[in-house]
């Protein structure tokens, strides 16, 4: 198990030096919101003129703002955790291709004191035309920025599409959520990272740094954390949620190409996203609001993590594992590495007060 968490105030900056994960988490683990990406990505004007074209192909009651992004991320994530759980107000949207979840099991998770050990499984959703294809749409999910950037494009839908039906989650184990926003993008990989550790660790395993890394990275790798800011960014700076708005590939294509000049969103995306979190601005130490937010939100992450294991495991053991994760101590962690990633990232942009007065 996880050492205890340090006691309550003390922050990423000054961790518990009887701690050595308050340690790793402050000065040895990165949680990245940016990244440059590879150069022969496909870069978000290509796939804006994909878009276009499905956009297009809808059907003409199909083309407003509020229904192009909940067709859009149909094409992305369309299982059935997403229609039962996290946006079940657009569960009767059709999708635009067939769609069927390919669930692969590559690992067992050992359990002490269990008679059964726990199945992981990888879900990887497989979207084809009526000719069995793959469509144009569907096969880059990260592009490239007109800045070079990482950026996960299904995440941006997941959290617009979470923002124009916001509303809680009642996830699967009765466990709940009180955004289905958060849980589509931030706080559900913040949980998917804390449940895949507590994975690595199961059965007495010893957890090197290395290891918690390499899981991080996958798991909340920064084209992700990049695309759970910009559905924030977007639906505060443009009326996503409009029946006969423009189409959504328009309102992209300003966030995304136009040049960020003062009083452009983007320019202060992070601060942007801070504000929409309540966090406060940002300070020497962290966030003028930080520990608050994290006492509203451990147990959040905890139960996001909980409701990773319940979608993505099979056999009796998941239930036993789901209440551990509810007490797992790096939480905390998680959440204030995740603000100090965020913190580095707002304080070289400029104050929202004045690019508010431009915009």
């Amino acid at each position: 198990m996880p050492p205890t968490p340090p006691p309550r105030g003390s922050t990423p900056d000054t961790p518990d030096p009887r701690d050595p994960w308050a340690a790793a988490f402050a000065h040895d683990l990165r949680m990245p919101f940016v990244a440059e990406a590879p150069e022969d990505r496909l870069d978000v004007g290509s796939f804006l003129d994909r878009m276009r074209v499905e956009e297009a192909l809808a059907a003409p009651h199909h083309r407003g703002t509020h229904a192009t992004i909940t067709r859009l991320r149909k094409v992305f994530y369309n299982s059935e955790g997403w229609d039962r759980y996290l946006i079940p107000g657009a569960a009767d949207f059709p999708a635009p291709y067939d769609t069927r979840v390919d669930r692969r099991y590559p690992r067992v998770v050992e359990i002490p004191l269990s008679p059964a050990d726990l199945r992981a499984t990888d879900a990887y959703l497989v979207v084809t035309d009526a000719g069995g294809e793959t469509p144009p749409i569907a096969e880059h999910q990260d592009v490239r920025t007109e800045a070079a950037l990482d950026l996960d494009i299904g995440h941006v839908f997941a959290g617009l599409d979470a923002a124009n039906h916001r509303g809680v989650v009642d996830g699967p184990l009765h466990i709940d959520l009180a955004s289905n926003l958060a849980a589509a993008t931030w706080l559900g990989d913040l949980g998917s990272v804390l449940a895949e550790v507590q994975c690595a660790g199961s059965g007495g395993r010893a957890i090197d740094l290395d290891t918690v890394q390499a899981l991080i990275d996958r798991y909340a790798p920064p084209a992700d954390m990049l695309g759970n800011v910009d559905p924030y960014v977007v639906a505060e700076a443009y009326d996503t949620a409009h029946p006969d708005g423009p189409p959504a590939s328009e309102l992209l294509d300003h966030y995304y190409r136009a040049p960020a000049v003062p009083g452009h969103p983007r320019r202060t995306r992070f601060r942007r996203f801070a504000r929409a979190l309540d966090l406060g601005p940002p300070t020497a130490e962290g966030w003028a609001h930080g520990d608050r937010f994290v006492a509203r939100h451990l147990t959040q992450v905890r139960r996001a993590a909980a409701m990773y294991i319940g979608v993505n495991t099979e056999g009796l053991s998941r239930y036993a594992f789901a209440v551990g994760l509810l007490h797992n101590p790096l939480a905390e962690h998680v959440l204030r590495l995740f603000l100090r990633e965020l913190r580095d990232l707002a304080h070289d942009e400029p104050p929202l007060d004045a690019e508010d007065r431009l915009a």
